[in-house]
């Protein structure tokens, strides 16, 4: 069930203008039902029944199963908005809201977001008014805002018991312990995203020439995320607030438009930059490890690549020698690499951040032309400054089609100073590295 109540009011008075809303809303959603099988159905067999003809009762006593579940959870928000403007260059709009969710407890379950945002439309000054023919129309703006999330499951705050945790055979009977499911975080609350921008837009040439531009950063606190607990524990956390991230950037679109008596034309083109960085981390600041190459660490992008440093190829034994010592045995044609801890030994302590999937840049531009009834469009995009790990230069068991960096493998001395021998035997070359890790960077024609 959801219901809505909206109220708006609109008042212009000279120069001035106002507008304003408030609103509830309310939403409500159950699920219930329930399933009961069989795996084995022996009348049917025993006289060979039609599928369609084949009932739960058929089944062996053994092998039936059955289930059912019930869950609910409300939503509730209060809201209000208020917009003025004088003379159309000043505008300011402050918005609230306060939003209650049932997947929070009892004492956590209401967050209040506010927001403010500012425009100063700055060609309706009187002192711009000799470049107006020029500069048709330029705004500043700039806002700052909360927002919340409750995007998880149901009741993960409330202490739940496995009523046949853990079996004891007494005098042959068998006896069933109630042991806690899980541990769980009584006090989780609201994840909280604050963003701010600042930026203008702006039109040219009688609106032929448009160019938009801002400054954005938004930092994610009170992340809801799951967190292991220590071994001893033997439980873990369904989920908690653990930590938070931020993202900032630059942005920009710049389109041009025009006709020429039947033809018309446009080109928009646009960019973002991103740096997106891990500031706190639940349990005392652990990394989250994800896999063999992905980490999430404080300072660093989220899952960002981690591996060895590559520092060329072993091309005789005498290099080997006068290296230092590795946690395994090196031959000719293995991949060097770096002491990067200083210890004077090549062990798993001298991994680090290697890479980072996001992209530092995304871009994009389209292209539209049209004369006397056709048409033609075209959409580029791409993105910069990421890294992939390139798992298909890893052994396979079918020993044959190699990838063509094969072909510039190290297969005697001074042949590579990259690409290692093609020994799937020498684990140690395939370790996560920047032997495996290629840019990500690409543009396409998407359409």
């Amino acid at each position: 069930y959801q219901a809505d109540f909206i109220l708006n009011y609109n008042k212009r008075v000279d120069e001035h203008r106002i507008s304003a809303m408030a609103g509830y809303t309310a939403r409500v959603l159950e699920s219930q039902g329930f399933s009961a099988g069989v795996d084995t159905l022996v009348n049917a067999d025993m006289w060979n029944v039609p599928e369609d003809f084949w009932m739960l009762s058929m089944g062996s006593l053994k092998n039936k199963t059955n289930s059912d579940w019930y869950e609910a959870e409300s939503f509730i928000s209060y809201l209000a908005r208020l917009n003025y403007s004088y003379a159309d260059k000043y505008i300011t709009s402050l918005t609230f809201r306060a939003d209650g969710s049932s997947k929070f407890s009892p004492n956590n379950r209401w967050g209040y977001f506010p927001s403010v945002g500012l425009g100063w439309v700055i060609t309706e000054e009187d002192f711009m008014s000799e470049l107006r023919d020029v500069l048709n129309y330029a705004k500043i703006k700039s806002s700052w805002g909360k927002l919340g999330n409750d995007k998880i499951g149901n009741y993960l705050w409330f202490p739940t018991i496995n009523l046949m945790g853990q079996q004891v055979v007494v005098d042959g009977e068998t006896y069933y312990i109630p042991t806690v499911s899980n541990l769980v975080d009584e006090n989780i609350h609201w994840e909280v995203v604050t963003g701010f921008d600042f930026g203008f837009e702006s039109q040219l040439f009688n609106s032929k020439l448009s160019l938009e531009a801002g400054y954005f950063t938004k930092t994610t606190s009170d992340l809801l995320a799951y967190v292991a607990p220590p071994v001893s524990v033997g439980a873990g956390y369904a989920i908690t607030n653990a930590g938070s991230l931020q993202n900032s950037g630059f942005e920009f679109i710049a389109t041009r438009k025009d006709n020429i008596g039947k033809f018309n034309y446009s080109a928009s083109i646009n960019g973002a930059t991103l740096k997106n960085e891990v500031l706190a981390l639940g349990n005392d600041n652990s990394d989250i490890v994800t896999g063999s190459y992905h980490r999430t660490s404080v300072g660093h992008p989220v899952g960002a690549i981690y591996g060895y440093v590559q520092d060329g190829i072993f091309q005789n034994q005498s290099e080997i020698d006068s290296y230092y010592p590795a946690s395994w045995i090196s031959r000719p044609g293995d991949i060097r690499f770096k002491d990067l801890n200083g210890d004077e030994k090549i062990t798993s302590a001298d991994r680090d951040f290697i890479g980072s999937t996001i992209p530092t840049f995304t871009y994009g531009a389209n292209l539209y032309a049209s004369y006397a009834g056709i048409d033609l469009s075209i959409d580029f995009n791409g993105v910069y400054g990421n890294q992939i790990i390139n798992t298909k230069k890893l052994p396979t068991y079918a020993q044959f089609n190699y990838y063509t960096t094969s072909l510039n493998r190290w297969h005697g001395e001074g042949t590579s100073k990259f690409e290692p021998i093609l020994d799937t035997s020498r684990g140690h070359n395939f370790v996560p590295s920047t032997n495996l890790l290629e840019s990500g960077a690409y543009f396409r024609i998407r359409s």
